[in-house]
């Protein structure tokens, strides 16, 4: 039986660094561990890992008695040993030993002693917007008020300030909610966000709006207030402003550059959104200088331990938006290429279903582009047989219909008209508006038809008409596929 334990998730993001102190910590501790050292090397050696195949190399063990309580201490004994050396310079860490600190000087009745440390303590949290942890360090002051020598004043002003992080906190976590919302939306509407309700939209801008009005908003709550704006715009396709929010966003961090750190990880997902909408702009020559962004986050991720998953996610969006970039240059020996390094980063497709099925299209487009049909259709298959592959039903829908095109190009005229039923259906039964799609699936239907040239012509003509009429009224539904390219490529082949 394969087995799935965090123990697993976990070893695969450890660095060689990460796993030779693991390593070195086994041996420095008691002779009991050693068997435990010689699991973890095991597991790290072994990808797909059998429960009875543990069993067997490990016998006469207690590992082999219980391999889930063995997965458990190993699992704990190496955050215990991570921890500590990959979260030294992590201001959340050093936090926490700060607190214990005070406490510590508070049990020795050290009180002025703690009050410095309180004092300081203070500044560090209040610049880095750590107003959680700093209403904990307020409400320890004001317990032990009586012992720290202040006026009732003073206790009226601590009270007072730990009433106003309270609001901060508040409108950030308001702020917050909104984007959640507005990417469920976004979610629920598909990739080509051709479905939502009005009044959800005039909801949360009227929350936004509100926000903006108190006088109390913390970095992040600004951070969240211009994502949320962002994703309405998407809504409302109007890419431009949805560039635009990001952009200001990203002003404020060069200003306050402390946070590009401290809130490294929705500053990475910040990257990722503006390179998305900087493809769906098509401003290729601000893509093009995306290398200086890139050398800032490696440089980032060198003095800081970031999650890897953040950071993969980072390259995978940007070589994505360089495929985006050759696909507007109708370059697509060097748009497969980019697809190519996409796969490089897996970690993001592995954890977020979502991505997975966006990208995994993408690789089938790029496939079709240079005439890769074999691949092209293991990539189709990949999403059809994928346990989310509902996620984005518009997605889903075009790769059938992309699926149905290769079959086009193929001659597979008996797959062709076996499915055609079925995918009529499935677009009649779209609670979306499929008028692109419908039309892609009459016309090549048409085209399979005939057999002489001049009508080929005559149908393909008619295609490209009806397709430019189309593209005025639902243009995020042309994302899909680069149909007038494909349109021209057969006429010129026919002539």
């Amino acid at each position: 039986m394969k087995v799935k334990n965090d123990i697993f998730f976990l070893l695969d993001t450890l660095s060689p660094n990460e796993k030779a102190y693991v390593s070195k910590y086994f041996l420095r501790s008691n002779k009991n561990d050693s068997t435990y050292l010689n699991l973890f090397v095991y597991l790290c050696k072994v990808k797909d890992v059998d429960i009875a195949d543990i069993k067997k190399e490990f016998k006469n063990t207690s590992i082999a008695k219980n391999p889930a309580a063995a997965f458990y201490y190993l699992y704990e004994h190496i955050l215990d040993t991570l921890t500590p050396i990959g979260e030294k310079s992590h201001l959340h860490f050093t936090s926490i030993q700060q607190f214990g600190h005070i406490q510590f000087l508070i049990r020795k009745s050290l009180y002025d002693q703690a009050l410095k440390k309180i004092a300081s303590f203070k500044q560090l949290l209040e610049e880095y917007e750590m107003y959680s942890l700093y209403i904990i360090l307020l409400q320890t002051e004001i317990d032990l008020f009586a012992y720290f020598k202040k006026t009732l004043e003073d206790k009226q002003l601590l009270i007072q300030k730990k009433i106003e992080l309270s609001q901060l906190i508040f409108n950030e976590n308001l702020a917050q909610l909104q984007v959640s919302i507005s990417e469920n939306l976004i979610f629920n509407s598909g990739v080509s966000t051709r479905s939502f309700e009005r009044e959800d939209i005039l909801k949360i801008k009227s929350t936004l709006n509100n926000l903006l009005e108190e006088q109390l908003l913390s970095f992040k709550t600004k951070h969240y207030i211009y994502h949320a704006y962002s994703n309405i715009a998407i809504l409302e396709h109007n890419y431009e402003e949805a560039a635009k929010s990001l952009s200001l966003l990203l002003n404020e961090y060069d200003k306050q550059a402390q946070f590009k750190t401290h809130f490294f990880h929705i500053y990475a997902k910040l990257i990722c959104n503006y390179i998305n909408r900087l493809v769906s702009i098509q401003a290729f020559g601000e893509i093009e200088s995306l290398d200086k962004t890139i050398q800032e986050i490696e440089k980032i991720a060198s003095v800081k331990k970031v999650d890897k998953v953040a950071l993969e996610d980072i390259y995978i969006t940007y070589y994505h938006a360089k495929y985006a970039y050759y696909l507007s240059l109708e370059n697509f020996k060097e748009a497969y290429k980019m697809t190519e390094l996409m796969k490089q980063y897996s970690l993001p497709m592995e954890r977020n279903n979502a991505l997975f099925i966006i990208y995994h299209y993408d690789f089938a487009c790029a496939a079709f582009y240079v005439q890769e049909y074999d691949f092209a259709l293991q990539y189709i298959d990949t999403i059809l047989h994928h346990e989310n592959r509902n996620i984005f039903p518009d997605v889903l829908l075009f790769t059938r219909i992309l699926q149905f095109i290769i079959w086009y190009e193929k001659g597979e005229d008996l797959l062709m008209y076996s499915q055609y039923d079925t995918l009529r259906k499935l677009i009649q039964k779209s609670n979306y508006d499929t008028t692109v799609e419908k039309t892609y699936l009459k016309m090549f239907k048409k085209l399979s038809d005939v057999d002489d040239k001049k009508s080929k012509l005559a149908l393909l003509d008619e295609f490209e008409t009806i397709m430019l009429s189309l593209e005025q009224n639902h243009l995020s539904a042309f994302m899909f596929f680069k149909i007038f390219w494909w349109i021209q490529k057969e006429i010129s082949h026919l002539k």
